[in-house]
């Protein structure tokens, strides 16, 4: 099943939560899996890497919180 995953990046409800749940209620009608991913559960510090983990030849980041953010948003 496709798994859609809305990101809640503000801290503001008005400005991330309600419209994320929103999306989300729309999403439940159409068929699909979902998921709602807010980056206050995923506290990460600035990120000064050379280069995504997607890209080919990338170093693996190995951090807490990389692999807890990864495994999430590989299921979407």
């Amino acid at each position: 099943m496709t798994i859609i995953s809305v990101i809640v990046e503000a801290p503001r409800e008005f400005l991330s939560r309600k419209p994320a749940k929103w999306i989300l209620q729309h999403l439940k009608s159409g068929g699909c899996g979902r998921a709602l991913l807010d980056l206050r559960d995923f506290p990460m510090p600035f990120c000064y890497h050379p280069a995504t983990p997607a890209m080919p030849d990338a170093p693996r980041l190995t951090t807490r919180w990389c692999q807890r953010w990864t495994a999430a948003i590989a299921q979407s």
